[in-house]
């Protein structure tokens, strides 16, 4: 049936309007992060870069504050050597579950510097380094914008890129000044992409030796750069003159920053192994392709709405779900695509498809980790293209004159979901997680200021923390604060339960979970990838865990028991939880007698 489409009143954007528009709103949006506090791995980082400048004495409580370069490194969180393990195993950071050979180190050295660069000029301030992070948001929103104006993509363009500035995947890699390594690494991948693409078309030295430092720049900045190699590689393939063959040359400065990297990551001492939230495809092959091939349809719907990845983090269950919502959301987008493809011009097909391939290329280094949002930054202007592709075909349902058949008629009312999904929802996030996180770290801050134990020698037994890398974080939060932390500060269960705590002897303990097992929860499961068996002895300075009874169906622990070499008492450990207000500190019960201890949710709500 014939239809009669609306005329617009405006001509083409103009170069100021498709690249200057899209800037404006990107900032715009972010502006809300400039009043967050610091969080979680922040206080990691200022306290390695306090140590880095001089301004603090070691040892960090992250484990190291350089790589095997001497290059400063702030991603190295759980360091592969005996002396760093021995020192956080010691103070409690790395609790008694962990795994012996547990390592969680990441090879950032572009992102370190800068970071440090940072602290050099202003210190510790955050409103200052989130004004900072406000330029690189402005320069990745143009870089893209501008990148698909260069694809003669015009309105559509235009609406993909603003799109790309406002989804919420950019929230926490600019919200959270630890995660910016993403947002950097997504930046000069914008960079080489505009380099490869003038490769691509005939240009010469000085595009050649820009491709090289801006992959390189992407690489060093983080793995979330590998992305960008995709990037690259789909331009490639729809982009140049000659054969494929010849197209992929144009791009050799991209490969040769790229084996000089791999080379460089290889002897620079980062390795992750022993966790569930990391996997590296250099150490078991076979178990990254299973555990990436459920991973995949759950990250790459990230980039098409409804409920994200990062659920995972807080209920594992919903596994199941997230898979087939991320196969049918695939599915779903797929079958619009290829219905929209018709009323596509030339030049639109081309970059569309060059989008999509790039956007599921860019997943591949991510799939090693938990399948998380922020993850897909780097190739996500490809998913914004096809959602923009997928909602103006909706749109002109509604917006045509003329007969129509009630199914093409009903198409339009697609649109409002996505319009709530990928507008209003991606909008709302950015002052929304901005003010949670403030709250969230305000709570955790008065709690960690209402007097946790702080005795000569003797240390903390936390029982029904909710979160265990809340002990490592109030740690560095208290340094950062001048109050250096005395004693060891032991995590003995994170169990979103009750626990029952009887004192056994004057050295030993024997501590219950009455709920779910412990070191069986997702951030439990950060330091320990395999099952907690029965019999399992771990030694923490001066205290002995052993696990009396553990759950194998979640493979967490039931019944620890904890010795001392001699009294607890006179070794000055004290009981300490979570009581929904704040930390609350108690003398251990006396020999021969138990206390039962309730659960309260941390200050996250889990």
């Amino acid at each position: 049936m014939g239809t009669t489409p609306l005329s617009w009143p405006w001509g083409p954007p103009t170069r100021r309007q498709a690249v200057g528009f899209p800037v404006l709103v990107a900032i715009l949006v972010a502006s809300p992060t400039v009043f967050a506090p610091w969080m979680l791995d922040d206080y990691l980082h200022q306290d390695a870069l306090a140590i880095q400048l001089g301004e603090a004495a070691g040892p960090a409580i992250q484990g190291a504050v350089s790589d095997r370069y001497g290059l400063p490194s702030l991603f190295c969180f759980v360091p592969g050597g005996a002396a760093e393990r021995a020192a956080m195993e010691a103070s409690g950071v790395l609790p008694w579950w962990s795994d012996p050979e547990l390592a969680v180190c990441f090879w950032r050295p572009l992102s370190s510097f800068i970071a440090l660069a940072e602290h050099a000029l202003w210190g510790g301030r955050a409103a200052l380094s989130h004004l900072h992070t406000l330029l690189w948001v402005g320069l990745l929103a143009g870089l893209s914008a501008a990148l698909l104006q260069r694809l003669r993509l015009g309105w559509l363009g235009v609406g993909a890129a603003l799109l790309y500035v406002i989804d919420d995947a950019h929230v926490i890699p600019v919200l959270w000044a630890a995660s910016r390594n993403a947002l950097w690494a997504a930046t000069f991948a914008a960079g080489a992409a505009h380099l490869g693409l003038s490769r691509l078309r005939g240009a010469g030295g000085g595009a050649a030796l820009g491709l090289f430092a801006c992959s390189a720049a992407m690489l060093l900045a983080g793995e979330a750069g590998v992305g960008g190699l995709a990037v690259l590689l789909s331009l490639a393939l729809f982009y140049g003159r000659g054969g494929v063959w010849g197209r992929l040359q144009a791009l050799w400065p991209a490969a040769l920053s790229a084996a000089l990297w791999l080379g460089a990551y290889a002897g620079s001492g980062a390795a992750v192994r022993g966790t569930v939230w990391y996997r590296d495809p250099r150490e078991d092959l076979g178990h990254w392709l299973r555990e990436a091939a459920a991973a995949a349809p759950v990250l790459a719907s990230n980039g098409f709405g409804l409920l994200s990845g990062d659920a995972l983090l807080v209920a594992p269950e919903l596994r199941g779900a997230l898979i087939v919502q991320g196969c049918t959301l695939l599915l779903a987008v797929a079958v619009l695509t290829g219905r929209a493809w018709a009323g596509l011009s030339a030049d639109e097909r081309r970059a569309t498809a060059m989008g999509a391939l790039g956007y599921a290329l860019s997943l591949a280094p991510s799939l090693s980790t938990v399948p998380q949002n922020r993850l897909i930054l780097v190739g996500g202007l490809g998913a914004n293209l096809l959602v923009a592709v997928i909602l103006r075909f909706c749109l002109r349902s509604l917006v045509e004159l003329g007969p129509m058949r009630p199914l093409e008629r009903a198409r339009g009312w697609l649109a409002w979901p996505i319009l709530l999904v990928h507008v209003l929802w991606a909008t709302a996030s950015w002052p929304l997680f901005s003010l949670g996180v403030r709250a969230s770290e305000g709570v955790a801050r008065r709690a960690q200021a209402a007097g946790l134990p702080a005795a000569e020698g003797g240390g903390a037994l936390f029982v029904g923390v909710s979160d265990p890398a809340l002990v490592v974080y109030m740690r560095a939060a208290a340094r950062l604060a001048g109050q250096e932390p005395k004693g060891a500060w032991h995590l003995v269960s994170a169990s979103g339960g009750a626990h029952r705590v009887e004192r056994l002897s004057a050295g030993a303990l024997r501590v219950e979970a009455l709920g779910p097992a412990m070191a069986a929860r997702p951030f439990e499961r950060l330091y320990r990838g395999a099952p907690v068996p029965a019999g399992m002895e771990s030694r923490r300075g001066a205290l002995l865990f052993r696990v009396e009874a553990a759950d194998a169906a979640t493979g967490g622990a039931r019944i620890v028991r904890i010795e001392a070499e001699g009294s607890l008492d006179d070794l000055g450990y004290q009981l300490v939880r979570w009581d929904g207000k704040g930390y609350v500190s108690a003398p251990l019960p006396a020999v021969g007698e138990a206390l039962e201890w309730p659960w309260r949710p941390g200050p996250a709500g889990y």
